[in-house]
């Protein structure tokens, strides 16, 4: 029986194992907090928990394509969206010290790390990609009229 030559079995073994792992990548993260849906008017039922509404503000006219102002965004170390520019998604989660961890790629990958409390319902948070990092503010109130710093254009669901 006649084998392959190194040079067609080797190129294959590395297909086949960058398939295998790129199919683990790919899955997505499943979050630990409880998803809510669209309406900008819930509140939490559970007087130890706050809705945490996180919407991007980053702007369209440094980021042309709507991608490159995405931010991946971390609760507490968990997944829990992708958001475009003018998105926003609402969580329930428990009253307290969290951290944020945001991403966005540039031309070079950017994380931050903020922390803020969630003690408000609902407790506002506006993210935006900046030039070299990402920027996080807390606001006190919903932001309305000529306050609100861009309309919510979708609402995202978070990771299933």
């Amino acid at each position: 029986m006649k084998t392959a030559p190194i040079a067609w079995t080797t190129p294959l073994a590395i297909f086949g194992m960058l398939a295998l792992l790129s199919g683990c990548v790919s899955a997505p993260l499943k979050p630990g907090v409880t998803l809510l849906g669209p309406s900008l008017q819930q509140r939490s039922t559970k007087p130890d928990e706050a809705v945490l509404l996180i919407f991007n503000n980053s702007s369209k006219l440094m980021y042309l394509f709507e991608k490159n102002g995405s931010l991946s965004v971390r609760l507490d170390g968990k997944a829990v969206a992708q958001l475009d520019i003018g998105r926003y998604l609402l969580l329930q989660i428990p009253k307290g010290k969290h951290r944020l961890t945001l991403t966005h790629v540039d031309v070079f990958e950017f994380t931050s790390e903020h922390e803020f409390e969630a003690n408000a319902d609902p407790t506002i948070v506006e993210i935006a990609a900046m030039p070299v990092s990402n920027s996080l503010r807390v606001h006190a109130a919903m932001p309305t009229g000529n306050d609100l710093p861009m309309p919510f254009s979708a609402y995202v669901p978070p990771v299933p």
